[in-house]
């Protein structure tokens, strides 16, 4: 979104911009990775900066909600080592989280 949000900045300005994607495919850190079926998130920006990318759509007179359909996750993800039987699972809740930390 840094790119993409820069490229608006500089477009509003005047001058001409050209986005280039040093990936194989366009996102960035926004992109996504499906393994065995089930889709991921590439980067945080989904999860952690929802008021970043509103922003970025304001300023093309876009609604965010409108254009892509947004889902919470509240199991985000899980770490588990083969040598512990302990699992740290990282929840949608912060506090949850905390919980699930501090009994680890």
């Amino acid at each position: 979104m840094g790119g993409l949000t820069a490229a608006i900045r500089l477009k509003q300005r005047g001058f001409q911009v050209t986005v280039f994607e040093a990936g194989g495919f366009p996102g960035g850190l926004a992109s996504g990775v499906q393994v065995e079926g089930t889709d991921f998130d590439g980067g945080p920006y989904i999860l952690l900066d929802r008021p970043g990318l509103e922003w970025a759509f304001q300023q093309l007179n876009l609604s965010l909600s409108e254009r892509i359909p947004m889902e919470r996750i509240e199991k985000i993800y899980e770490v588990s080592s083969t040598e512990h039987s302990q699992r740290i699972r990282i929840l949608h809740s912060l506090e949850k989280t905390r919980e699930g930390l501090e009994a680890v």
